[in-house]
């Protein structure tokens, strides 16, 4: 597959020659090959990933407008200083390994 910048990734998917879970399958094969190098992931939430991409996919089959999605169904990291509900949020520490927090921070939530 192309390696694709968010804005060409988009286009590609307007177009119907992407979907978004194959750009997911995409990113996550590539972290997978550059993981044990880069050492960039806390945790990955390929389970939920998936369920959106999905969800995305079926909006685009269905020709409904994305434009109210605000990513699109492109892929995103969420660095770990921002609260998330569902994945440890440790700000970089080892103080705060495997901490869990209640609710998603602004920025999480508008994801």
């Amino acid at each position: 597959m192309t390696y694709f910048t968010a804005t060409q990734a988009l286009q590609q998917m307007q177009e119907g020659k992407l979907q978004p879970f194959t750009l997911l399958q995409f990113s996550l094969e590539r972290i997978q090959q550059r993981e044990l190098d880069v050492r960039a992931w806390q945790s990955l939430a390929i389970e939920t990933a998936g369920n959106r991409a999905q969800l995305f996919d079926q909006k685009l089959t269905k020709s409904q407008t994305m434009v109210d999605l605000p990513l699109r169904g492109i892929p995103v990291a969420i660095k770990d200083i921002f609260s998330t509900a569902d994945l440890p949020t440790t700000w970089g520490t080892s103080i705060y390994q495997g901490r869990h927090l209640l609710e998603d921070a602004a920025v999480v939530a508008l994801t």
